[in-house]
């Protein structure tokens, strides 16, 4: 969810990743409103004013999904575990550690293009169980994003 909240005076519409005319919504509110279902990766926002004085603002944010879970079965559905949105121009840098629950590093992702873990540890299939992240990303900006969390590892 991305919800947007702005201050001026006029009538305003907004817009995600289009500036067509027929992609613009008006809120509930004027001065706010909220988008759903956003994709991972680069996404850019567009205000405009509705009485012709055109487009007020735009700004383009990153948004990051870190996976749940995966499942290395080849199916082609999360066979790989990755932090989905950062293979863009945002981002500078990405370091991912991935722990088992003893805190022993089973993996490291240093590329933003990097494909994921494929549930291997020096060649060898882990386990289905939890697994932990501890993740660093710096983007364009020089600004850090630090993300901790777990997400699952299933064999069947």
């Amino acid at each position: 969810i991305l919800a947007i909240t702005i201050s001026g005076i006029g009538e305003y519409e907004y817009a995600l990743n289009s500036k067509l005319t027929s992609d613009f919504t008006k809120g509930t509110e004027n001065l706010k409103f909220t988008f759903k279902d956003i994709k991972p990766g680069l996404n850019t926002v567009y205000i405009r004013d509705v009485n012709g004085c055109g487009m007020v603002g735009s700004q383009q944010l990153s948004f990051l999904f870190f996976q749940r879970h995966f499942s290395p079965n080849n199916d082609g559905i999360y066979d790989t575990w990755k932090i989905i949105g950062t293979n863009n121009t945002f981002y500078k840098s990405i370091r991912a550690e991935i722990f088992d629950r003893y805190g022993k590093v089973v993996a490291l992702i240093t590329d933003k293009d990097d494909i994921g873990w494929d549930g291997t540890y020096n060649g060898s299939k882990l386990p289905s169980n939890d697994y932990w992240f501890n993740a660093v990303l710096e983007d364009i900006n020089g600004n850090v994003r630090k993300e901790t969390g777990h997400f699952s590892l299933l064999r069947k």
